[in-house]
């Protein structure tokens, strides 16, 4: 059985290896990053403007607390219709205001 075996590389091709090793991790960098696009842009297309209510929501959600939402009655009259996926209602069909 062979011990204290050694190898040597030639400078160049140490240097060639050192190159394959970074395109290699440059490689898997930018499909992790093309996964993450594809994922948020499936996300967003088929969840959050899948329709107008859930768009609605999604906002709702996110910004609720950093925002103040519409406050009329009407307002949250048309928002609850859209986040239903309802018909938005005329204004003659809305509720009085509070």
């Amino acid at each position: 059985m062979a011990e204290n075996l050694q190898l040597v590389l030639v400078q160049q091709d140490q240097e060639r290896l050192d190159k394959l090793a970074d395109v290699r991790k440059d490689e898997e960098a930018w499909v992790h990053q093309r996964k993450y696009e594809q994922s948020r842009r499936r996300y967003l297309g088929e969840d959050v403007l899948k329709n107008t209510g859930s768009a609605v929501v999604w906002w709702l959600t996110r910004y609720c607390n950093s925002r103040r939402p519409p406050q009329t009655a009407g307002a949250r009259w048309t928002t609850a219709s859209v986040a239903e996926s309802s018909t938005v209602p005329s204004s003659s069909q809305a509720p009085s205001p509070d």
